[in-house]
């Protein structure tokens, strides 16, 4: 270590030297060291300034003096005024050579950790990423293929009950037909013998001896033997085998477990969605702020530009950046939840539930014009745009039902999501938010379903959400990100926003109130990766970097 007499150069040139590698244990002038930091071969190098070492330090004991020397017993700087109170009898050394033996041990680490630790211990991260996303990719791969050998198995068994029913249906009138032509014989002929029977009462009842001779006679000539005994028919008879659990788990096929699996003992706390709680993902917060003019986040409709509508449930509306500043009002009649949306066109959606019509709001030209009408006797709740096909979608619902139908971007109607395609059931009871996937599902955050019905692009039903098991759950603000995975807000009392996969599988809790969060109700992803968070509390807007990218792969 040099001294303030010592004359200190330039490695590179004669130049007086004004900074030190500790990387590299050289000296370099200004100009030198920025050709330092510029090669590929040193530019992690670590470089400070050597007055920084040549300035004496105070005693932190005495800041009247300076540091003299080393205390060789206590590998501790000493002043002389130390030297006579805690260090008496002990041996000292120059400090010079000691600073720069611990500088070097300092050097040492920090080149074990740089070269060699880290760098492994990165590798191991990422093949242990790669291991977790295989792990999900197969998991999803088998959980596919019972789900479509269920449906299979099923197929047939309603197959061949309907072949049975049918086959028993055809023999129940063939043997009816044969039955029924069987009984009308005998009923004619029991009529006739009826009608004999009463005539030659009459007769012996009212006739005279005389009247009796002098009539007709009358002779039953059927006999007791010709009177037809039924046909014996044979009726069909129904013969099944037992139904086992275990006859039937074999159609499914066989899940060879891992042993892998089975060195960490499961325990009924450690749950899938623990699993995933634990695992990183990172969401790091931005900005919180509250806009003048709104009360809360209730609902949010991000933009182009890192910039966002926000409104609450009266009819405020403000346009925010990631700042908070304000940079646009707006004062509708419509009041609720998600009653506005984004374009693709970076334009503004919304419903002017008064009027029932739809309106779009042009930015640049600061102008609000009216784009088709709603469906009568229906209330229009919530609305979202679509960023694939620029078709429009709207919650509805009336006293009794809702859904969701499908408009073109000039109002056209061309579809309607209402009933499950697979036994009928109403899917929605209030779909007060809509998101839409990158592959084309339609997701809904139902409230009163206490759900989040998923169905996809030609409206089959895809999945019905209702969050962890023993728990509830009120389903608030949705969206997705560019892998599909949802995102919705819980807002009951443990405050959490959910995440899913595209199938409607839980992932974990990306954001608690642990996180700071309170009463969520509004969230939006914006084309930056960050997602605004509407709420209630001191923040009513929210901003989160949302690193989805760097762990794209954890979720596939």
């Amino acid at each position: 270590m040099a001294t303030n007499s010592e004359k200190i150069n330039c490695v590179k040139c004669v130049k007086p030297a004004e900074f030190m590698c500790s990387t590299c244990e050289e000296n370099f002038c200004e100009k030198c060291q920025k050709q330092h930091l510029k090669s590929k071969s040193t530019k992690n190098h670590q470089l400070y300034p050597l007055s920084a070492t040549k300035e004496e330090e105070e005693c932190i004991h005495h800041p009247t003096h300076k540091y003299d020397m080393c205390c060789k017993d206590c590998e501790e700087p000493v002043c002389i005024k130390c030297v006579t109170e805690k260090h008496v009898g002990h041996i000292f050394v120059d400090k010079e050579p000691l600073f720069q033996q611990k500088r070097d041990a300092v050097l040492s680490d920090i080149t074990t950790l740089r070269t060699k630790l880290i760098p492994k211990c990165t590798d191991t991260h990422n093949k242990v990423l790669e291991n977790i996303t295989q792990c999900k990719q197969v998991m999803a791969h088998i959980r596919s293929n019972i789900e479509e050998k269920a449906r299979e198995i099923k197929e047939i068994v309603d197959a061949v009950l309907e072949k049975n029913l049918e086959m028993l249906e055809r023999t129940e009138v063939s043997l009816l037909q044969k039955l029924l032509l069987e009984e009308r014989m005998i009923s004619e002929q029991l009529i006739s013998m009826t009608e004999m029977l009463e005539e030659l009462e009459y007769k012996y009842e009212n006739c005279s001896p005389t009247q009796l001779l002098m009539t007709t006679k009358v002779k039953v000539t059927m006999r007791e033997e010709n009177i037809p005994y039924p046909k014996k028919i044979t009726l069909p008879e129904y013969h099944t085998k037992s139904v086992s659990r275990e006859r039937i788990s074999r159609l499914f096929g066989e899940i060879i477990d891992s042993p892998d699996a089975t060195e960490v003992p499961i325990t009924p706390v450690l749950e899938l969605e623990n699993l995933y709680n634990n695992m990183t993902f990172p969401v790091q917060k931005v900005i919180g702020f509250t806009p003048s003019g709104i009360q809360f986040g209730r609902h949010i409709s991000c933009m182009r530009n890192s910039c966002a509508w926000v409104s609450d449930r009266m009819c405020n509306m403000v346009l925010v950046d990631i700042q908070g500043k304000i940079l646009d009002t707006l004062t509708l009649k419509s009041k609720g939840d998600g009653f506005h949306c984004a374009t693709k066109n970076n334009n503004l959606l919304y419903i002017d539930k008064a009027m029932k019509r739809v309106n779009r709001l042009l930015p640049r030209e600061k102008k609000v014009e009216s784009l088709f009408s709603t469906i009568k006797n229906w209330a229009a709740i919530s609305i979202y745009s679509s960023w694939i096909t620029e078709d429009i979608l709207i919650g509805m619902h009336n006293k009794q039902e809702a859904k969701i139908v499908r408009f073109s971007s000039t109002g056209q109607e061309l579809d309607t999501i209402q009933r499950s395609s697979k036994n009928g059931d109403d899917l929605y009871c209030y779909p007060h938010y809509i998101t839409e996937g990158p592959f084309g599902d339609v997701c809904a955050s139902d409230f009163e379903k206490f759900s989040v019905i998923a169905v996809k692009r030609n409206g089959e039903h895809k999945f019905t959400y209702k969050g962890p098991k023993k728990s509830q759950f009120f389903p608030h603000g949705i969206c997705t990100d560019k892998m599909g995975n949802i995102l919705v807000c819980d807002n009951q009392c443990k405050y959490r926003i959910h995440m899913l996969n595209p199938d409607g599988v839980f992932l974990r809790y990306l954001l608690s109130k642990e996180d700071g969060i309170l009463e969520p109700l509004g969230l939006c992803l914006d084309d930056c990766n960050n997602l605004w968070l509407g709420q209630r509390g001191k923040e009513s807007v929210t901003v989160f970097k949302f690193n989805h990218q760097e762990n794209e792969n954890l979720y596939m």
